[in-house]
């Protein structure tokens, strides 16, 4: 909302509350999906493991900022190398 102007470095939020759905992806499959509340994440090497089997080369990941206008958000999607 009210996303018009361009003067600041970021718009701010009108969200009362930050949430954000992450999924692990492997291929179209979600290994995992957690929801965080600040735009950090960690996933440690005991879950990659876990979710894996292995320490993954690449890791494929899909966030979405949940809100109001948007309820489930726009994904954004991409591939880190861990």
């Amino acid at each position: 909302m009210d996303a018009d102007g361009w003067d600041a470095l970021d718009i701010p939020t009108d969200e009362p509350q930050e949430r954000y759905p992450i999924e692990v992806m492997a291929g179209d499959a979600v290994r995992r999906c957690v929801e965080v509340d600040t735009p950090a994440f960690t996933y440690s090497s005991v879950d990659q493991l876990t979710d894996s089997g292995a320490l993954p080369h690449v890791l494929d990941l899909r966030v979405r900022q949940m809100g109001r206008s948007v309820p489930f958000g726009i994904p954004a999607g991409a591939a880190i190398n861990p």
